[in-house]
């Protein structure tokens, strides 16, 4: 079995997340099993599975597969169906119920979702102070409850599997910065001994290890290392381990070679013997990372998988699509550098006033957001410049696209890149590490022009976008140079890591 570890499945994917999801369905595919291992707790995920074709088979999360939660137990909790202080009268405030006793005291708090569904229940004492609060899983239960001190702080936490019957308890105390900590852990095994575990790091491991005696050889790979990394290094069965470096391994980008690693690998990179290697997307990635650290394995497996029935999808040509639409797919952060597009689009509006960008992605920073808006209206692009936020289904969106620009300072890959191309829409991008050079052949089905050269990438913009037979001849080769990133490409090199894996476990054998 392949687990692919992560925190959860969010409304929202970011380019792990996406990633994850055409790995599950390449290896499917090919009859590989696998497994979306997530380790937080979310009372809401069951709902965003459906929005991604998830199968509960398809995913396990710790605090379900420790709680003995079915992933498709009932309906959500309605106000009706909660036991509430008798006595009490209900005011409606937008999404919430606030109840009041019959001094006018403020009692209750009940948050719904837009159906009506209950979130949670707060509990109030003297002073309007929360004393407990009750979270309630869109399945249908109470999963969680949460006691507080007079200082508002954590004190105990409990979950429960959908009977009502306590399953956890997480202990807290004050931790460095003033933030509170898990202090201890006490879980209720299924042989009916109270487990204890000194964090929930520790708690994932035991749960990993619990994962790894359930099915046979193998294979963990953690998709977010800073997060749940520590958990699989320190599980006690014997695993083949695998981290996946889905960015940038340096914080000084100008020196790929330097100790100053990126935080999210860092602990993986200092502590590499436990680990049986590690992954990156790119074939510039690899040679770095081997050259950086030579006793250590490095596979090369790409997160750009796209599927078959995108590649055999008909082509869509100049006249199909939106006249000069240029489009932007990123979570608005500093990162991504998007407003680097939008100062590019200013030098192509000028010269074509017809032409249009959109940015789609979810807002990770707001100030980023409010500084992109500032600048769209600084320059007098509020109607050709749209934030469109965030669409679970950009296949459409790619096939009225003339452009996709992708300006960012680096990138483990680049995925949109991948992902555009395949749907004929030519590519303009910084030449950064990593991604681009690995989909575009320059002039070709796309350019790439060097980091922070707005002019240049504005001026390739502008000549094929008045030359309809020049962007077809750009378009026609991104749907060729697709076939890179085919189910059947990235599957050869995912039989690499899984033929390591075998071979793991035949040492034992042996």
């Amino acid at each position: 079995m392949l687990y692919f570890v992560n925190q959860t499945i969010p409304e929202r994917l970011t380019g792990i997340e996406s990633a994850q999801l055409k790995r599950l369905r390449m290896l499917a595919d090919h009859h590989v099993e696998a497994q979306l291992v997530t380790v937080a707790y979310s009372p809401l995920y069951a709902q965003n599975m459906p929005l991604y074709q998830l199968r509960p088979e398809n995913v396990v999360n710790m605090y379900d597969y420790l709680c003995g939660i079915d992933t498709q137990t009932g309906k959500p909790v309605k106000t009706e169906q909660l036991r509430l202080p008798a006595g009490l009268t209900a005011r409606p405030q937008g999404t919430e119920l606030h109840y009041y006793n019959e001094q006018g005291q403020f009692m209750v708090k009940v948050k719904l979702n837009a159906a009506g569904a209950v979130l949670s229940v707060n509990y109030y004492g003297k002073n309007k102070q929360a004393v407990r609060s009750e979270i309630y899983d869109i399945r249908g239960f109470k999963s969680s409850e949460i006691w507080y001190d007079r200082q508002l702080r954590s004190v105990q936490r409990f979950f429960f599997n959908p009977s009502g019957e306590l399953k956890m308890i997480f202990f807290y105390r004050m931790g460095q910065l003033s933030q509170q900590t898990v202090r201890a852990v006490q879980y209720y095994a299924p042989d009916g001994r109270w487990l204890h575990f000194a964090s929930e790091g520790e708690l994932a491991s035991y749960f990993l290890d619990q994962l790894n005696q359930r099915t046979e050889r193998n294979l963990f790979v953690s998709d977010r290392t800073a997060r749940v990394g520590w958990s699989i290094a320190h599980m006690r069965t014997r695993a083949f381990k695998l981290f996946h470096v889905h960015s940038t391994q340096v914080n000084t980008i100008t020196n790929l070679q330097s100790d100053d690693f990126n935080s999210n690998y860092r602990y993986a990179f200092k502590n590499l013997g436990q680990w049986n290697g590690m992954i990156a997307s790119t074939h510039a990635q690899v040679a770095d990372l081997q050259k950086k650290f030579p006793e250590t394995t490095v596979y090369r497996a790409s997160v750009s998988i796209i599927p078959d029935q995108i590649l055999q999808a008909l082509q869509v040509g100049y006249d199909q699509r939106t006249p000069f639409k240029i489009i932007a797919v990123a979570r608005l952060n500093p990162e991504k550098r998007l407003d680097q597009i939008v100062r590019i689009f200013a030098l192509i509006h000028a010269q074509i006033p017809q032409a249009t960008l959109d940015i789609w992605g979810f807002v990770a920073d707001q100030k980023v957001k409010k500084q992109l808006m500032d600048l769209v209206a600084e320059l007098n692009l509020t109607a050709a410049v749209q934030l469109k936020g965030y669409a679970v289904e950009m296949h459409p969106i790619y096939d009225q696209a003339q452009f996709l620009m992708v300006t960012s300072r680096y990138e483990g890959t680049a995925l949109v890149i991948a992902e555009a191309l395949a749907h004929g829409v030519p590519v303009i991008s910084y030449d950064f590490n990593y991604g681009p050079r690995e989909f575009i052949d320059s002039g070709k089905n796309g350019y790439i022009v060097p980091v922070d050269d707005q002019a240049a990438a504005a001026k390739v913009a502008i000549t094929a976008l008045n030359d309809p037979d020049q962007w077809q001849r750009l378009s026609q080769a991104a749907y060729r140079s697709s076939s890179r990133s085919s189910e059947e490409a990235s599957f050869a090199s995912w039989q690499t890591i899984i033929a390591a894996t075998e071979a793991f476990y035949r040492e034992d054998e042996n």
